[in-house]
């Protein structure tokens, strides 16, 4: 196996061999297998369906020749729902639904034909929704709840009582994807305190009632979803910070059902059992079929539905899989994918995939078939998960999602046979990602259960990927939750004791493994610059110390991670790669200079007056080497920094920030008289030559752990939006510290009257070290806060 070079199979042929695939791993015949899977009953049939288009046909001349009054039915409450959207008059939709439900109860329970009435029941109350909430609703939240509730019900009745025909199972599975994210858009919209309280009074109501499949009510993962969605709604409306607790605990629900529900295993666990050679197709059809859909389209949309960065979930589920079987480097490109699609989302440079199609503008007809496939797919999700326990779920799920997969995929050829569109949903290969150790390296940690692996790239041709057994999520979580202190909504950093005990354990299982496996040695003098070391943890481990871990109850040489290497960190590898690429493509633009705002007075928050004593010593540093612009106070409008972001290659910001982990684009930094300066507005503004960004700013790289899995706050966002190295904090720092900190990091990048331009990461090594020297290596809270991102 080691002799196949995967490189070699070619995209082309495996989407050839897509059925041959099937097989191998589903079973079945080639021919009309993916409806015997759907219909177990359909094996024993004398005629097995070749073509959908065929069992379409078939179906659709059955209505028409049987059941004439039932697609009159179907017309006329249509006819209904136009008149209601037109004119606004509810009467009509009652009257629309009023009509298709007397057809079903005229109808027989094994009516060939009832699945249809249930359809556009189901299609006609999504529609009263629709219509109310974009005209202004005539119901109210709780009942609009009640009848969406009764559509998804209906949706999954047609599914289970309709035939085995793959387009009307992806029709109606579609519907159930639509009718869920209908939901985000409801919840969106403005409603009174008091209707937002009464949904949710009657959702604990439906959560404290046995389960019952014949009840009009939602269950499983869409009824996690809904709740969550109400208490952050609540918290809105009420300002009641126990809303806010419990929406986060439903939301962390939310991701582990989504673990189960996403059928990776099943695309992905019978590769085991497959010939080596066949293993490689099938993990090329994973890497190039199954992870781009889910990820790049599928997380996405799931997004609009969960509010938290599922792509990520994904991303670590698949490597792990992947590099359980040994196939590491395609582990890694899976995971970048779905880490910079949690990026990707942040709207900042580049628009995500399905926009991405709409502003280059991909025909609308290969758009509606693509959202329809993704839509079909949640569909598949949600009703898998609900119906489980009532033995009507279609028998074999993961068939459908590979079918919708490879539906998907030759719509993304079709797309591609434009050469404007032929980099579109390409993720970047092993080789490129590999580029982020070009001047130093890197130690990537994926943690999925009780699978921990650390990639270790030493440089662009070298790596290896270890285990690391002792760490899990159970572990992770203990210890992350121990780091940010017991108060989930605290401000304030956490106890030394517990902070000690963090330290130590990652010094022992994380931290150490990895420098003996990389031969590292403790430097011998603190006052020489170290090696570089950048660190990108992933999921759990994300706001992991790595940085400051060590055992601080000896002082023995070499138990500490600052006494082996200076160190760094970064969101995704693909990041940090695409900086080096672009560094080492040519001669740097020249330096236009430094913008420095300080914010030491602002109404209603805390102040810090020491920022003008910051900012003074970053001028006493400079002088007149480089440009310097200094906005303080009043001066620092949102305009006055906008227009001089441009013109500068620095920037340093003394203030006040805040930070929205479901939405980081408006994540921002405070200004005088309530302005505020967001991640939107950085990203559409800065200097294209970009690079060092100082946030002396409160906590500005630490991100709400309870709600991501990711490492999503301002300083990793900052990179996004083009700047290629920052320095920020983890948690609040003291207001005589970032003056000194501030200092000495300038002192060196200007040492000897020559700018240097990617220094910043052992600049603040070495500043850290003067601050800690001046505190005592025990005063954790004063010197571990500030850290380095990017090259």
């Amino acid at each position: 196996m080691a002799t196949i070079n995967i490189g070699t199979l070619g995209f082309a042929k495996l989407i050839e061999n897509t059925a041959v695939f099937a097989m191998r791993v589903y079973g079945g015949t080639e021919k009309g297998c993916l409806s015997t899977a759907l219909n177990p009953a359909a094996a024993a049939a004398t005629v097995a369906p070749t073509s959908t288009a065929d069992e379409v046909e078939t179906d659709d001349n059955s209505i028409e020749g049987k059941s004439l009054s039932i697609v009159d039915g179907i017309a006329r409450a249509s006819e209904l729902t136009d008149v209601f959207e037109k004119t606004g008059d509810i009467q009509h939709s009652d009257e629309a639904v009023s009509l298709l439900q007397s057809l079903i109860d005229a109808s027989a329970e094994d009516d060939s034909e009832r699945h249809h009435l249930l359809f556009h029941l189901a299609l006609t109350l999504c529609r009263r929704v629709e219509i109310q909430v974009s005209s202004g609703s005539k119901e109210t939240l709780l009942l609009l709840h009640l009848t969406l509730s009764r559509a998804l019900f209906l949706l999954r009745q047609a599914v289970n009582t309709s035939p085995p025909s793959l387009d009307t199972k992806i029709k109606y599975c579609a519907q159930i994807g639509h009718t869920a994210t209908l939901w985000s858009t409801v919840l969106s919209s403005r409603w009174p305190g008091h209707q937002v309280l009464e949904l949710l009074e009657q959702l604990k109501l439906e959560e404290s009632v046995p389960a019952d499949p014949g009840a009009d009510k939602l269950t499983g993962f869409v009824s996690a979803v809904i709740m969550a969605s109400t208490l952050s709604t609540a918290f809105g409306v009420t300002q009641n910070s126990s809303y806010r607790e419990q929406g986060r605990d439903m939301y962390r629900n939310t991701l582990r059902s989504m673990r189960e529900i996403l059928p990776l295993d099943a695309l992905i666990e019978p590769i085991s059992t497959m010939h080596p050679f066949s293993q490689l197709g099938a993990l090329m059809f994973i890497k190039d079929g199954v992870i781009p859909f889910i990820v790049q389209v599928m997380a996405v949309l799931m997004q609009r539905l969960v509010e938290v960065p599922l792509s990520s979930v994904v991303g670590r589920r698949a490597a792990a899989l992947a590099m359980e079987k040994g196939f590491f480097k395609q582990g890694v490109e899976w995971l970048e994918q779905c880490l910079m699609l949690v990026w990707g989302q942040l709207n900042l440079r580049a628009p995500a995939p399905m926009e991405a199609m709409r502003v280059k503008g991909v025909q609308a007809e290969s758009e509606r078939r693509m959202e329809n496939i993704v839509l079909a797919f949640l569909g598949l999700c949600i009703y898998v998960d609900v119906v489980a326990d009532d033995g009507k779920t279609i028998p074999h799920p993961e068939q459908l999602a590979y079918f919708l997969v490879q539906e998907w995929l030759k719509i993304r050829m079709e797309v591609q046979r434009n050469p404007v569109y032929k980099d579109l949903f390409q993720p970047y290969s092993f080789s490129h990602i590999a580029r982020a150790a070009q001047t130093n390296p890197v130690v990537m940690i994926s943690l999925w259960g009780s699978q921990c692996n650390a990639l270790i790239l030493f440089d662009v041709d070298r790596n290896k990927c270890i285990r690391l057994e002792a760490v899990t999520e159970e572990l992770a979580t203990t210890l992350q939750s121990k780091f940010r202190g017991d108060d989930r909504g605290s401000t304030t950093a956490p106890r030394l004791s517990d902070i000690h005990k963090v330290l130590s354990v990652l010094w022992k299982v994380v931290v150490k493994p990895i420098f003996d496996e990389m031969g590292l040695n403790p430097t011998e003098n603190a006052d020489l610059d170290p090696p570089r070391l950048t660190w990108c943890p992933t999921g759990p481990t994300s706001f992991f110390p790595l940085h400051a871990a060590g055992l601080y109850d000896t002082r023995e040489k070499g138990t500490k991670t600052y006494e082996y290497v200076a160190s760094s960190y970064v969101s995704t590898l693909s990041i940090l790669a695409n900086a080096n690429v672009a560094l080492s493509s040519g001669e740097p633009e020249p330096f236009k200079g430094i913008l420095a705002v300080s914010q030491p007075n602002m109404g209603g928050k805390v102040p810090i007056t020491k920022t003008v004593e910051e900012v003074q010593a970053l001028v006493d540093v400079v002088g007149k080497a480089v440009p310097l612009q200094w906005l303080n106070g009043e001066e620092a409008t949102r305009d006055k920094v906008i227009g001089a972001m441009g013109s500068s290659t620095w920037i340093h910001l003394a203030c006040h920030a805040r930070q929205y982990p479901l939405n980081t684009s408006e994540s921002a930094f405070l200004l005088d008289n309530g302005e505020t300066l967001s991640l939107a507005d950085i990203s559409a503004n800065a200097s294209a030559e970009g690079e060092l960004a100082f946030l002396s700013a409160c906590q500005t790289a630490a991100g709400d752990f309870d709600v991501s899995e990711e490492g999503v706050h301002l300083a990793a966002g900052m990179l996004v939006a083009g700047y290629r190295s920052v320095i920020a904090t983890t948690w609040s720092v003291r207001d005589q510290d970032a003056p000194v900190v501030a200092k000495e990091v300038y002192r060196r990048l200007f040492d000897g009257g020559e700018v240097k331009r990617t220094g910043a990461g052992l600049a603040l090594h070495h500043a850290t070290r003067l601050l800690r020297q001046s505190v005592g290596e025990e005063q954790f809270m004063r010197w571990a806060p500030f850290i380095h991102l990017g090259v």
